[in-house]
């Protein structure tokens, strides 16, 4: 978290932008130049995690929470949630079950990659 300004996400975004406009042209080798590509565009991945992991987390620790009946922080309901899921003590088919995971594939793809045409697909309005 920045300590005040420019934001984590503003500096991530100065540095991508330096990297795609300024180092990028000068680059003549096709290896670097896509291992800058992949740089560039984990450092929007980087932005994205900055401004929505809270709200992801927060998220998860509800829904799992909801379905578990138990309380704990988010990694641990998540530790929770896939044992009960192999164990059969929740049913991946339960229509409640599948609307949080659900939820939750959708806002962790919102911070991959919110270009992914299956995120555009199934992504509420809006998003």
């Amino acid at each position: 978290m920045a300590l005040g300004f420019p934001s984590d996400r503003q500096l991530l975004e100065a540095i991508r932008q330096f990297l795609k406009e300024e180092v990028q042209p000068a680059i003549t080798d096709p290896a670097v130049a896509y291992r800058l590509k992949v740089a560039a565009n984990s450092l929007s991945i980087v932005a994205r995690e900055c401004e929505q992991s809270e709200a992801l987390s927060q998220l998860e620790q509800t829904r799992f929470s909801q379905l578990l009946a138990v309380q704990g922080d988010a990694e641990e309901l998540n530790r929770q949630m896939a044992q009960a899921l192999r164990d059969g003590a929740l049913d991946a088919a339960d229509p409640e079950v599948l609307t949080a995971l659900k939820e939750i594939a959708l806002a962790k793809l919102a911070i991959d990659n919110p270009r992914y045409s299956s995120y555009q697909a199934l992504a509420p309005s809006g998003s």
